[in-house]
């Protein structure tokens, strides 16, 4: 039974690498059809009512309003709504490679937010030298001996601030949301809906409409919004129960080497030689990073 459950978690793992990997293919395609503030909606939305649909199955209570939802609201931002919707504007300007690549950078930029800009945590030096490898790695691939090369400024701060939004999260889960009793399903539909909300207005009031939806497109909002912002967050919460959070967290080696291989199998996105080398730097430098555990 213990040998069946592990490999259900572990094929989980796997989802949720192709999952989130692959969003960024699913991005680039979408954005033929649909604005980056469509996308964002969407996204969010389906998702919820994956989760909703999920709870409803098992009976699992959501969350009833209080002061929890507050939380769930500043999640819903940084999680949700600012990145989904920076990730898709950056993406009408670079390729779904540079995108997958930067979002590697996660681990860096917590470590720097929590441990040098916050000081809530003990950094080692090991720490230190990882971050010092990581920052050199993005140096490389975003080539900044060039200025930043042949890529848009505004799309490489953007993407930098997607991943600076799951950066701060981190600690806010850590100080307010990790000891709550609720079931984790019922908080991030919650999360969800209010990604949803908080995005309606925009959504509706947006120049942008949605035009000459295909297959393809329609294929792409929808796996974005049910796989990666519905199952995806459903299975990383079963896998982190499953193997702990260390363990879950390695998918964050996975996802920029499946983001990399499905843009190029299906968008014909070359990746450079600067690009493969600093992304195999950046790795180098969050495995170093996580070698040692931050202590308080």
């Amino acid at each position: 039974m213990h040998a069946n459950s592990s490999r259900t978690a572990f094929l989980k793992y796997v989802g949720i690498a192709i999952a989130w990997g692959t969003s960024f293919l699913f991005i680039k395609v979408a954005l033929e059809s649909f604005s980056p503030i469509e996308i964002t909606f969407f996204r969010s939305f389906l998702g919820f009512l994956t989760l909703l649909t999920w709870c409803t199955i098992k009976r699992i209570s959501l969350p009833k309003p209080s002061k929890l939802w507050i939380h769930l609201g500043v999640l819903s931002l940084l999680l949700n709504s600012a990145p989904s919707f920076l990730f898709a504007q950056a993406e009408t300007q670079v390729s779904s490679t540079l995108a997958g690549l930067i979002n590697a950078t996660t681990p860096a930029m917590t470590i720097l937010l929590v441990s040098v800009i916050l000081r809530s945590e003990k950094i080692s030096r090991r720490q230190i030298f990882g971050l010092a490898v990581s920052f050199l790695g993005i140096g490389i691939l975003v080539e900044v001996w060039r200025g930043i090369g042949s890529n848009s400024i505004t799309s490489v701060l953007a993407l930098f601030a997607a991943v600076s939004c799951f950066a701060i999260s981190y600690p806010y889960i850590r100080r307010f949301l990790i000891s709550r009793a609720e079931p984790i399903e019922g908080m991030i539909a919650i999360q969800l809906a209010l990604s949803s909300a908080s995005i309606f207005p925009l959504f509706i009031f947006s120049d942008n409409k949605i035009s000459d939806i295909d297959v393809g497109t329609l294929a792409a909002i929808l796996v974005l919004g049910v796989f990666a912002s519905g199952i995806a967050y459903l299975w990383n919460a079963q896998v982190i129960a499953h193997f702990g959070s260390a363990r879950a967290s390695s998918v964050s080696y996975l996802i920029p080497i499946v983001a990399l291989i499905s843009g190029f199998l299906f968008l014909g996105e070359n990746p450079m030689p600067h690009q493969l080398l600093g992304g195999s730097v950046i790795l180098l430098g969050i495995w170093l990073s996580k070698e040692n555990q931050l202590t308080k």
